[in-house]
């Protein structure tokens, strides 16, 4: 049997008026098989080096990776000047998706289910008065955008190193909404939904997702950020290789297999790709207005999803072509990026 150890290293920066938690969980992995397979072709390059020339040409453009997997292998990968394969990446919003996958294992683990009021997992969390819409949301509604919340009242506070409780401000946060009903990106869906998970595990995500997902698949190092309480911030703040958001992305396209074992239920990957919601004025060809899945967004390629992050962090899983398609950059026009796959890489595939 397999034995993987890790070590938290606290980094020495403390939240500024938070005594109690260090702004990073670092966790090193003793790691086997590390290395996705390779079986580069030159073939791909002319064609798939384009987005590098499509990304920089964009208003301060820079992609710092590339990599395409195709069968299981990864057939391009490039990095940009400066920039390498160990490099741990911001994944801003991206982390949004590894936060399904924690609740995921969570559900699998008989921890949770998705259709029971949060108010039963964080009873000694709740306001003083508690609206009829909160007694009503669920871990679903987080998931999905749903909550109905009026305005993220948490994200600017805790990345200023702000002094407040975060979980009571989503908690006490006014509706404008009946949960369910209408989609609105939102950071404290996400964070609850992850405070959820590390509530009902005893873990933190971080924790959590290296005995349940990075072990597995061979992740040797990342780090994620946390709030003043301690809770990892869920909505934001894993940095990770490119090849392990390519791996987030692969374990999604097997459907929650990973080699040649089920880690995860099929049935959980299975919601984490349906269109659960629609956003408004959708849908169109913007990959914006598709849909949205369990923390991650539809494509206009049908059946294909991505892990999105600001500034075009993304790992995109095609399952008609068998694909995943990961990048780390920094640019503005995202729409510009996703446009550069959908025209050098994916008629290609």
């Amino acid at each position: 049997m397999k034995r993987y150890s890790f070590i938290f290293v606290i980094a020495s920066m403390l939240f500024a008026g938070c005594s109690n938690s260090a702004s990073k969980q670092i966790i090193e992995t003793q790691a086997e098989s590390a290395s996705l397979p390779r079986a580069i072709d030159s073939t791909y390059c002319e064609a798939f080096d384009s987005v590098f020339y499509a990304v920089n040409a964009t208003p301060g453009g820079d992609l710092h990776s590339l990599m395409v997997i195709q069968d299981c292998k990864v057939i391009y990968e490039r990095y940009g000047i400066g920039h390498t394969a160990d490099e741990l990446h911001i994944m801003w919003s991206a982390t949004k998706t590894f936060t399904a996958v924690a609740t995921g294992f969570a559900w699998q683990d008989g921890l949770i289910s998705i259709d029971t009021p949060i108010v039963n997992y964080l009873a000694d969390e709740l306001p003083d008065s508690v609206s009829p819409y909160l007694n009503m949301l669920t871990l679903d509604h987080l998931l999905k955008m749903g909550s109905g919340w009026k305005t993220d009242l948490i994200t600017t506070r805790i990345r200023a190193h702000e002094q407040f409780d975060p979980v009571r401000t989503c908690l006490s946060s006014p509706f404008t909404h009946e949960p369910g009903t209408h989609w609105r990106y939102d950071n404290m869906d996400t964070y609850i939904a992850g405070v959820i998970v590390q509530k009902q595990t005893g873990k933190t995500l971080a924790e959590y997702l290296q005995e349940k997902l990075f072990a597995p698949l061979g992740v040797d190092t990342f780090y994620y950020e946390q709030d003043c309480r301690g809770f990892n911030t869920g909505a934001w703040g894993l940095h990770l290789t490119t090849e392990t958001l390519a791996k987030l992305g692969l374990f999604i396209l097997q459907r929650g297999e990973w080699n040649g074992v089920q880690l995860l239920d099929s049935a959980w990957i299975d919601r984490m790709m349906q269109v659960h919601i629609m956003q408004a004025g959708g849908p169109t060809d913007s990959d914006w207005r598709c849909g949205y899945c369990y923390q991650s967004w539809a494509c206009h390629i049908p059946g294909s999803i991505r892990a999105d992050g600001m500034w075009g962090q993304y790992a995109i899983v095609l399952p008609d072509k068998n694909a995943v398609v990961t990048m780390t950059t920094i640019c503005s026009d995202r729409e510009a990026q996703l446009n550069a796959v959908w025209e050098h890489i994916y008629p290609h595939l």
